[in-house]
């Protein structure tokens, strides 16, 4: 636990200092199996940071074509690891859609289709539970109607 916990670190530091060749062999490992489904709702806090980085590194005039929607990093990171964690909260689920509309310059409208159904499917049984538990709308103060009232006042009495 605490390994990984420290591996992931580790990734996330080699993302800020943009060295995604570093950071790559961690999130490999935490795609195949280093990120058990088990502990998608501990590391909610890795996969915003994640979410938000590669946004950053796909975003603008700085863009790293290391982090390329299609390359191994993408793979790693967002097919691997951010996907699965997109059940962890709505938080990761609203991160990752912004890394999508990011990244989404440098994508065929194909594989955007196929990365936004694939965060609706991951996430259909949790946005389900989601509204199920929603509070129903009530509105406070319902207009009073009242025969003979006018803006508030009485009609002329005679």
């Amino acid at each position: 636990d605490v390994a990984r916990k420290i591996a992931l670190t580790h990734a996330l530091r080699r993302l800020r200092e943009g060295d995604a060749a570093g950071a790559n062999p961690i999130l490999a490992a935490a795609a195949s199996g280093g990120l058990p489904d088990s502990c998608l709702g501990d590391e909610q806090p890795f996969a915003v940071t994640l979410a938000r980085r590669l946004a950053a590194m796909n975003s603008g005039m700085g863009a790293v074509d290391a982090a390329a929607p299609g390359g191994a990093l993408w793979r790693n990171a967002v097919d691997g690891c951010l996907l699965r964690c997109c059940v962890a909260g709505l938080e990761v689920h609203e991160e990752v859609l912004r890394l999508i509309l990011a990244a989404s310059a440098r994508m065929t409208s194909d594989d955007l289709r196929v990365l936004v159904e694939a965060t609706l499917h991951v996430t259909r049984k949790s946005r389900k539970v989601n509204k199920r538990r929603a509070k129903p709308i009530v509105y406070e103060y319902e207009p009073i109607v009242a025969k003979g009232v006018v803006g508030g006042r009485r009609g002329q009495s005679g």
